[in-house]
């Protein structure tokens, strides 16, 4: 996937914190399921990259999202495990 293509937009028309807020909403959008796999990870960790994120801030934006996450009632839809069994 070529990312360069938005994330240049982006940079151009954001300042460091709203960079900063993309990166953490796609973390959001990571842990939305409870837990953010390798793919997910890569992929905002390139697109951090890309946008001037620094490692460091990507790092503790995870955490945080991570922290939010794990107080939260994981998403039960209809492709969820509860409903798999019958439960949901």
């Amino acid at each position: 996937m070529d990312f360069y293509q938005f994330t240049s937009v982006l940079k151009r028309a954001l300042d460091d914190d709203g960079r900063q807020k993309i990166v953490e909403m796609l973390w959001d959008i990571a842990y939305a399921d409870g837990a953010a796999d390798e793919f997910e990870e890569n992929t905002i960790w390139r697109i951090a990259e890309l946008l001037g994120v620094s490692t460091r801030d990507r790092v503790l934006l995870r955490q945080r999202v991570a922290g939010r996450a794990s107080r939260t009632a994981p998403f039960e839809g209809p492709l969820s495990a509860a409903a798999a069994k019958g439960e949901g």
